[in-house]
């Protein structure tokens, strides 16, 4: 498969799975109640959403299409420890911009939200926060998780059986 076809269908199963990370992420930020349900939310999201992304950079993407014990095992182990390392960047990044970051941006935003033409037909109860939120998680934090992840599938999980056989050798 060619790199561009690689990149191509990683975005494209990287969006499905972003998608499904917020129909996850924003269902329960709605349906829980508290100051912090973000966190367990953020939580949940990442559990559903790594076992979608496994299959689908297994099978679509990186074209692994063998399923025997030992590479499978070894395929989980890596795929999940390196997505817990971005996760841990990503839990940080959340912290930082949600409790860090918004206080300092609150006054600013808001007035510019409320002055946002669009905001109007939204829900009633979607305030600033919740759009800066919104941006911040998904427009910011998400890309530089995608990006990492990518590098991390295609150079360390899904490596192809001659990479694999040049660094045995050596």
């Amino acid at each position: 498969m060619t790199r561009r076809k690689e990149i191509f269908r990683y975005i494209v199963f990287g969006i499905l799975t972003t998608l499904v990370a917020l129909v996850v992420f924003q269902g329960l930020e709605w349906m829980l109640p508290g100051e912090r349900s973000y966190l367990f939310s953020n939580a949940a999201q990442f559990v559903v959403a790594l076992a979608f992304a496994f299959v689908v950079n297994k099978l679509f993407v990186f074209e692994q299409k063998s399923w025997a014990f030992r590479l499978v095992l070894r395929e989980i182990w890596t795929f999940t420890s390196t997505r817990l390392i971005s996760f841990g960047l990503e839990y940080v990044l959340t912290i930082i911009f949600f409790e860090w970051v918004w206080p300092l941006v609150a006054p600013r935003f808001t007035q510019r939200w409320l002055n946002f033409t669009p905001a109007q037909w939204l829900p009633e109860g979607f305030y600033a926060e919740d759009a800066y939120r919104f941006v911040v998680r998904w427009g910011v934090i998400a890309v530089v998780v995608v990006v990492l992840n990518y590098v991390f599938a295609k150079w360390i999980v899904f490596r192809k059986k001659e990479q694999v056989s040049d660094e045995n050798a050596q």
